[in-house]
Formats: C-alpha cells, sequence, structure tokens
C-alpha cells in the first residue's frame, strides 16, 4: 500500500512536470534559440539520475520506515529536478523536445522501474 502511495506521489510529480512551461507566446514557439549543448545534456543528465534515484527508492520500500526514507529521497531527487524548471520553460516547445530526445532511450529503463 506505501507503494502505491509514492507511486501515486511519482505520477502526480510527472504530471506537475509534463505541464511545465504550458503558456508560450507565439514568437517563442516558431524562434528557434540555440541552446548550449552542454547546458542542455547536464539538464538531462540531472534527470535521468534523479529518475533513476526515485526508481531505486520505490524499489527499497517494504514497510512504513523504508517508505519514509524513500520519501526524503524522492523529494531531494524532485528539488533536485525542479532546481532547472526555469531554464527549461524559458526553452521553447522544439528545444525541449530535442534536449530529450536525444537521450529518450535512457529515460526508459527507470520509468519503467518506478511504474512496476
Amino acid at each position: 500500500m506505501d507503494r502505491n502511495i509514492i507511486l501515486a506521489g511519482l505520477a502526480g510529480a510527472a504530471l506537475v512536470l509534463g505541464g511545465c512551461g504550458g503558456d508560450k507566446s507565439a514568437s517563442n514557439d516558431t524562434k528557434v534559440e540555440k541552446v548550449s549543448k552542454k547546458k542542455s545534456d547536464k539538464v538531462v543528465e540531472v534527470y535521468i539520475t534523479q529518475l533513476n534515484a526515485i526508481a531505486d527508492a520505490v524499489e527499497a520500500v517494504y514497510d512504513e520506515k523504508s517508505a519514509e526514507k524513500a520519501a526524503k529521497i524522492i523529494a531531494k531527487a524532485s528539488n533536485e529536478m525542479n532546481s532547472f524548471t526555469e531554464e527549461i520553460e524559458n526553452m521553447s516547445d522544439m528545444q525541449r523536445g530535442l534536449m530529450f530526445a536525444r537521450r529518450a532511450q535512457d529515460f526508459v529503463e527507470p520509468q519503467q522501474n518506478i511504474a512496476l
């Protein structure tokens, strides 16, 4: 049951992060600015690292005490991912898509581990 609560929280966090940057002006959507590959690689690397930390935390839940420990790890990971929210919101939809598409396969395993 604790695992289901954590999974529900993760699903909610994913929805919140997925909704970032919703109100974009038309000029920002059509204008493709260069985003440094180094900067975008750092953002993606942080997301992948934190998704793996969340997946490991969820897998380690077996009782209330381990669920509390996992909740702390998940909160820390969420804060780390949120630290890039402003940078991501300032990117165009195309920039965000390209940034994450380059490493899309790296997101699959942690997401599957979280879902199971």
